[in-house]
């Protein structure tokens, strides 16, 4: 296409880097809950501080000290954390700094200010009068500190997301006993703070009879007064008097004795009153909703036995079918969008951005789509609202059988399925099924059930294409690989490949299809890669300038691809296919050297070579029989087998991991075949002008050594630039280890001797296959 140079130039450009934090990543939540914890914190020990005048010394310091210092870091990281906005993430630094600013860092920076006064203050005054004159007043601007109970809007999601915890771990049962605790540890914590107060007023309140409840206290031994016994027995009265008005009941032994503790006792007991009847209402209606789900249980149960009992089902076959009725209404089933009528209020823009947040990682799990995000990130997310469902299957729900028509792919995201084609079963998690519906007029050859109760995302294909039409250059990509991605398949039969089904179509992986793409196609797919190099690592290379110049030589040259797996990994991978052809007698083609460039380079290998770009590796090792004047041998060479290995070696070059991809084709060359028409070197090596024999100037006590130099001298043939030799395993096994690089160098010697005028008259030092592929 005609824009590809510009899509490439815009995918080159980064994006800015100075942002704001994301306000649900990784690094924000744990803090959050960390200020969770700090509040809790404050919100028990500061009324305790000031309710028993505690000197900042030791435990109580340090824990002070903590919570100021979190509480100033706080602070900072607010102005770099995004908010808000209309449903939408706002992450530029000024926006949110100045949102900051005019919302909550008054309030915040005061609370720290305080902090520090209190803590600043209780390190200089060291004497216990000046600690008991000075404090008490930083101790009253510790207060402020309960400000910041209702500044916390953090607390709204750590709802959410205790809430959306609650909804998938436990059942009614659990939920509503759980509620009931959160009332409870409500409760407490307002007698933890009415107990703080009531100590209080006796402490600094003489009042207008010159007398305070502590007066009151009875049971206490002669001539002992309350406030000498331990802080222990003083807290555990107090909050018996706390716990008495939240129930409106007196502590007869405990009783106001001036106007202020008297008032303060009736309001607590005007609170009591209301808050007691909220907790046992609330209480109630929990219990009343748990009974009323219960018997809805009951009575579908109920007509269950009665259906089973008037058509007189089997007794082991009702038993079983009730057993699963309770299991599956006991389970906690994940929602999807049906079951959430309060998603039909969003606007469309961002139930789109919704849809994407919620199954937009599970969708780009496919190497496509991952690059067209990359592209273009808007059109994934009109795919994750236009072209892509939630399915939720329980245990034993079908997802499809055998010879059903497709027409959708599928992604498991939770739990596992069970794919059985023939009598074997595979557990499937996390990986596609039925990719090829997506290119092809497919039909399921096995069936898919649910193994545990799980969550699958649908791709429909129809609707897939729908959206990647509106956007001209991927419409094009995707068209490609789709074409390609149909050939393999088409090509996908014995001996070349098992056949296809729903969980493998051979020479299908990305690296596959993205090698047989066209020039521009591929600087697309290394472009979008090296873009999403910003926020992904690349095997440890830096990502320099110098180093994407480089990636793009070696992609213009068609020397490997740039691509990225499943898990957004971005990899190097250079595809390579070779041809290991057996004779009548066993024996194995090998490829011990190959002139070029006057040049003659000892390589024990099997015959074969990189791919070139367009090619899949039957159409390479074709072309490599061709070149190499295999022509007269094509004809009788029969294809048994094909398989593929890989497997990882860092570039010198670039210090990265590459990934290679060796394709082997595994053959026979029938009997009909006639090696003798092939130009050989007529046993140079026996011509006493050359030398004789090379093994007669060559000393091992290896007997594989006089083996294999006995097969060089006696089989080695020239066919076009390559020099081969028909060696059984165990003597390439032998001559691809560094125990023969001195038996090759002499080999070598005597090639460059026998062809010093006209021929190659230089050697390269000799390598191994299984060193450099």
């Amino acid at each position: 296409p005609g824009d590809l140079d510009n899509l490439c130039t815009d995918l080159g450009k980064e994006e800015p880097r100075c942002m704001a934090m994301d306000p649900t990543s990784r690094i924000r939540v744990p803090l959050d809950i960390c200020s969770l914890l700090v509040v809790m914190h404050d919100m028990i020990a500061i009324p305790w501080m000031l309710a028993w005048d505690m000197d900042l010394q030791t435990g109580v310091r340090d824990s002070l000290l903590v919570s100021t210092v979190f509480w100033t870091f706080d602070v900072v990281l607010s102005f770099f954390t995004g908010f808000y906005d209309d449903g939408k993430i706002e992450r530029r630094l000024r926006i949110v700094a100045l949102n900051y600013l005019k919302g909550w860092f008054l309030l915040d920076i005061s609370m720290v200010i305080t902090d520090w006064i209190s803590i600043i203050a209780g390190a200089i005054d060291s004497s216990a009068d000046a600690s008991g004159t000075s404090l008490k007043v930083f101790r009253g601007l510790k207060l402020a500190k309960f400000l910041r109970i209702i500044g916390l809007f953090r607390l709204i999601r750590i709802k959410i997301m205790m809430e959306e915890l609650l909804d998938n771990t436990l059942a009614g049962g659990w939920r509503a006993m759980l509620e009931f605790v959160k009332l409870l540890c409500l409760v407490v914590w307002l007698s933890h703070v009415t107990t703080c107060i009531w100590f209080m007023l006796g402490t600094y309140n003489s009042g207008d009879t010159n007398a305070v409840w502590f007066d009151s206290v009875q049971y206490l031994p002669q001539g002992v007064d309350f406030l000498t016994v331990g802080p222990m027995y003083q807290y555990s009265t107090s909050f018996h008097f706390a716990m008495s008005q939240i129930t409106a009941n007196g502590v007869e032994m405990l009783s106001p004795l001036n106007s202020l503790e008297r008032v303060f006792n009736i309001l607590n007991l005007i609170v009591g009153l209301f808050f007691s009847s909220h907790v046992v209402s609330t209480f109630s209606a929990m219990m009343m909703d748990l009974k009323m789900r219960n018997q809805h249980k009951d009575t579908r149960l109920k007509q269950l036995g009665q259906m089973l009992a008037q058509f007189q089902i089997d007794q082991s076959l009702a038993s079983r079918v009730v057993r699963q009725v309770k299991e599956r209404m006991n389970s906690v089933k994940r929602l999807t969008e049906e079951d959430v009528p309060a998603l039909e209020l969003l606007s469309a823009s961002l139930k789109k951005e919704l849809r994407y947040s919620m199954w937009g990682k599970e969708v780009k799990s496919l190497p496509l789509l991952r690059l067209c995000s990359n592209i273009n990130e808007t059109a994934i997310v009109e795919l994750c609202n236009d072209a892509v469902e939630l399915l939720v299957l329980s245990q034993g729900d079908a997802l499809f059988h055998r010879l059903d028509a497709a027409n959708e792919a599928y992604v498991v995201d939770k739990g596992t399925v069970s794919y059985a084609r023939d009598q074997d079963s595979i557990m499937v998690k996390g990986r596609w099924l039925s990719e090829a519906a997506l290119w092809t007029m497919w039909r399921h050859v096995g069936e898919a059930t649910a193994h545990t109760d799980c969550q699958l995302f649908s791709l429909d294909a129809n609707s897939m294409y729908d959206t990647f039409e509106k956007h001209e250059t991927l419409s094009q990509l995707v068209s490609s690989y789709g074409r390609r991605y149909h050939a393999a398949l088409m090509a996908a039969i014995p001996p070349a490949a098992q056949y296809p089904d729903d969980l493998q179509v051979a020479f299908t992986d990305n690296a596959d299809i993205v090698s047989s793409m066209s020039v521009k196609e591929q600087r697309i797919v290394a472009e979008a890669t090296l873009h999403s190099l910003n926020q992904n690592k690349f095997g440890g290379m830096r990502n320099s300038n110098e180093m994407r110049q480089a990636i793009a030589d070696e992609l213009l040259t068609g020397k490997s691809i740039i691509i990225e797996d499943q898990n957004g990994v971005v990899q190097r991978v250079v595809n390579v296919a070779v041809l290991k052809l057996k004779t009548v007698d066993r024996r194995l083609l090998v490829q011990i050297g190959q002139f070029k460039d006057d040049e003659l380079r000892m390589n024990v290998a099997l015959p074969g070579g990189k791919q070139l770009r367009g090619e899949n590796p039957g159409q390479a090792i074709s072309r490599l029989l061709l070149e190499a004047d295999f022509k007269m041998l094509i004809e009788n060479i029969e294809l048994t087998e094909v398989s593929r290995e890989s497997f990882w070696k860092t570039s010198d070059r670039y210090g990265v991991r590459t990934k290679y991809i060796r394709t082997v084709h595994h053959a026979e060359l029938n009997a009909q075949a006639d090696l003798s028409s092939v130009p050989s070197f007529e046993h140079p090596f026996q011509d006493r002008k050359a030398g004789g024999s090379v093994m007669s100037g060559f000393s091992s006590d290896s007997g594989m050594a006089d083996k294999a130099g006995h097969c060089l001298e006696q089989t080695a043939f020239k066919m076009g630039e390559n020099l081969l030799v028909l060696l059984t395993q165990e003597e390439l096994d032998y001559l691809s280890s560094d125990a023969a690089k001195e038996l090759l160098d002499l080999y070598a010697q005597k090639f460059k001797q026998m062809y010093a005028n006209g021929t190659p008259s230089r050697v390269i030092s000799w390598t191994s296959h299984q060193v450099d592929p």
